[in-house]
């Protein structure tokens, strides 16, 4: 009769190490899942506006939120990065124009604290002086990757992901954003990221130029398929929307 217990109970405790092991395993195992899709996103900063162009800078990221792993209660997992990158663009008001001119970081995952929703522009006698958040210092000084941008070729000042990392106490900072308070505070050419998104709205994805990963697209496609397989007869119009919900 014990040993007929103790073997229930041996029993009892395998099913349950098999359950737990699978509940962490299956995750690492099978680690996406259909309702969680390749998500391609635009972040963007506040724009300012010299003459009849706003400049403003986006942070694209193409990437796939993993299963989440199970003990007790879920645990988040980071997402997979197939692309991000941090680009600047123009936006010609007169004809609505958009021109994308440099990237600025390109080289991902980013650190942490790095974004460009405080993004800071001025226009200074050098020209249109922009910074944003490039995480912090060790002793958690926020630091900016300050550029300074000619309105009127257009070229970028250090170039592309030639980054010019600033302390928020160095000498640079303090040159041009010494007395920044907040980015409409004295500053005319702002245009708050709520205005910014109307101006953008009539744009076609094309007009962007950004890329997205190998990786991602035959994701995407795949999705579409499936979707397209378990429901036939679908209509163009509403495989239109079901990629537009995988895209955004």
């Amino acid at each position: 009769m014990i040993k007929r217990t103790l073997l229930l109970l041996l029993g009892g405790f395998v099913v349950i190490v098999l359950l737990i092991g699978g509940l962490l395993l299956y995750p690492v195992i099978w680690p996406y899942s259909p309702d969680r899709p390749v998500r391609y996103s635009r972040t963007y900063s506040p724009g300012f506006q010299h003459e009849e162009t706003v400049y403003f800078l986006v942070d694209y990221s193409v990437k796939r939120y993993r299963r989440p792993v199970w003990f007790i209660m879920p645990f988040e997992r980071s997402h997979t990065v197939y692309h991000q990158a941090i680009y600047l663009y123009a936006l010609e008001l007169e004809n609505n124009q958009l021109t994308q001119l440099d990237v600025l970081r390109d080289q991902f995952p980013f650190p942490p604290r790095v974004s460009v929703n405080w993004s800071r522009f001025i226009e200074a006698e050098e020209g249109i002086v922009l910074a944003y958040e490039a995480g912090t210092t060790s002793d958690f000084e926020s630091q900016y990757d300050l550029r300074i941008l000619d309105p009127d070729d257009g070229t970028l000042s250090p170039p592309r992901t030639q980054y010019n990392i600033v302390v928020e106490s160095s000498p640079t900072h303090a040159q041009y954003f010494g007395e920044y308070r907040s980015p409409a505070a004295d500053n005319p050419g702002f245009v708050p990221v709520s205005e910014l998104r109307n101006l953008l709205e009539d744009l076609a994805e094309d007009d962007w130029g950004l890329p997205s990963s190998p990786v991602a697209q035959r994701v995407m496609g795949g999705l579409l398929s499936s979707v397209k397989c378990r429901l036939p007869g679908i209509s163009p119009r509403t495989t239109v929307n079901i990629e537009r919900e995988i895209r955004l």
